[in-house]
């Protein structure tokens, strides 16, 4: 947890700056905050991927057996155990972490590319994949931190 100030200063830092850099690029009639909203958005389609696995459901024609009642793993998370790969919640907020340096290593490209092309010249939109890379590292640190707080809390 002691990296966890750090990775909100800079999750702070990199809204004030993306805000900033849409008042740079071409709008097209797009609010320069409109795409804080891609985050939330993410979250909602991303969040429920990691750990999602399907049941099969019983038919009244078919026999109960054992085969209909397994999980078919469809996430991220229960794709990774069926094959045995372990990806611990330090891995988890180690990816994390790493979605979210390339976030900010793909705002400071192409901030590059906006001081070097002439005003206006970029589109807004060019900033969704920061937001959404944002919106995947959040998932991996934040809801696993908040997972780890939770079963490493005293009883009392």
């Amino acid at each position: 947890f002691v990296f966890f100030p750090f990775y909100f200063i800079c999750w702070v830092q990199i809204w004030n700056n993306l805000i900033s850099q849409a008042g740079q690029m071409a709008l097209h009639g797009t609010p320069n905050d409109l795409l804080q909203n891609l985050d939330p958005i993410a979250l909602c389609i991303f969040i429920p991927l990691l750990d999602c696995e399907y049941r099969l459901e019983e038919t009244e024609n078919k026999k109960k057996t054992s085969a209909n009642n397994l999980p078919i793993p469809v996430g991220v998370y229960p794709v990774l155990r069926k094959f045995k790969i372990n990806f611990s919640p330090v891995r988890r907020i180690f990816a994390g972490f790493l979605l979210v340096s390339i976030s900010m290593i793909y705002s400071s490209v192409l901030q590059h590319y906006i001081y070097m092309s002439p005003a206006k010249s970029i589109h807004v939109w060019i900033q969704a994949p920061t937001y959404i890379l944002v919106a995947f590292s959040e998932a991996f640190i934040i809801v696993t931190g908040l997972e780890l707080a939770f079963t490493h809390a005293p009883k009392k």
